[in-house]
């Protein structure tokens, strides 16, 4: 540093340097002092800006932290992960519902297509250590199709070799016409239903994890007990979506499933035939129109699934 021409990167450096062996107020004061010397545009007054906000949480001062990420968010309104953090460090830390707005924005950069592939399927508004598990809860962009119930909110719970032996999850289910979630847990192959956690509308997150702990601390009972879930599951799916009361089930050219895509293929074995194993696929010619068909084994019986491709099919070849 006594250098005249000294880089301006030496100071992150020695920050990160100090971070390392931990030193974490010297760290701090030297990415300070790089934000003051670097110009915004350089690719280290990024970074430093960032690491400020972890290491203001990392040494407990929290309001500081949120402070950081809320300055650095300012000037960089495209880092969405930096914004996930600071909405998980204000739910911990703040009373306030500001953190609605950081969330308003990551939805609307997920419509718009700004997220970051590895942001866009869900947003870790949580994490905290409960006994041997860190817990990580997570709001889904899209309600994701539980077996039964659609779901929006999670917490899963990690061991410490990353297997997931329970989550919790808030699912939605339809009572006299209005919409109800309720929290339940799946637990070595059986699920936990608490009808004392009922939520209508959205946005429960603080008090979401108050009801998740007093779960995990048995404070709470469950009114009911279903095991072995699996097999629960897998009747319930089976009711729920019946090959045999479709018009079109695939079963001949006649009765073919039209499709989009192949991922759209495989989405409708998976939903009508989930535990389908794939022999062979082939396309084939039938009055001009194409289709794919799959042979598959299904409770170790051979089944040939028709999908009409005419809508996406030798397309790849116009554009070219």
């Amino acid at each position: 540093m006594q250098y005249t021409d000294c880089s301006k990167d030496v100071y992150t450096s020695l920050a990160y340097a100090f971070s390392g062996v931990g030193l974490l107020d010297s760290a701090l004061y030297y990415y300070e002092f790089a934000l003051i010397i670097l110009d915004p545009e350089d690719r280290m007054y990024r970074i430093a800006s960032n690491n400020i906000g972890i290491l203001y949480r990392m040494t407990e001062q929290y309001e500081k932290s949120i402070a950081a990420y809320k300055q650095h968010i300012a000037m960089f309104p495209d880092d969405y992960a930096v914004m996930m953090e600071c909405i998980q460090n204000m739910l911990k830390y703040e009373e306030t519902e500001e953190y609605l707005v950081y969330l308003k924005k990551l939805y609307e950069a997920r419509e718009n297509g700004d997220l970051p592939a590895d942001l866009s399927d869900m947003i870790y508004f949580t994490t905290f250590q409960w006994e041997e598990y860190l817990i990580v809860a997570c709001e889904l962009f899209e309600e994701e199709d539980s077996p039964i119930f659609p779901c929006k909110y999670k917490y899963v719970a990690i061991d410490n070799d990353d297997n997931v032996p329970f989550w919790i999850q808030l699912e939605k289910e339809t009572i006299s016409g209005e919409e109800l979630h309720r929290l339940k847990l799946v637990k070595k192959d059986s699920l936990f239903v608490y009808s004392n956690f009922e939520y209508t509308g959205k946005n429960h997150h603080r008090t979401l994890t108050h009801a998740v702990l007093q779960i995990l601390n048995n404070e709470v009972a469950p009114d009911t007990i279903i095991a072995p879930y699996r097999e629960w599951v897998k009747q319930a799916l089976a009711q729920k979506y019946d090959v045999t009361k479709l018009e079109n089930d695939g079963s001949s050219f006649e009765k073919a499933i039209k499709v989009n895509s192949v991922t759209e293929e495989y989405e409708w074995l998976r939903k009508y035939y989930p535990d389908f194993e794939i022999i062979s696929q082939g396309l084939y010619f039938e009055n001009n129109i194409p289709y794919d068909v799959l042979l598959i084994i299904v409770d170790g019986v051979e089944k040939k699934v028709h999908f009409e491709i005419s809508s996406f099919f030798g397309k790849f070849l116009l554009d070219e």
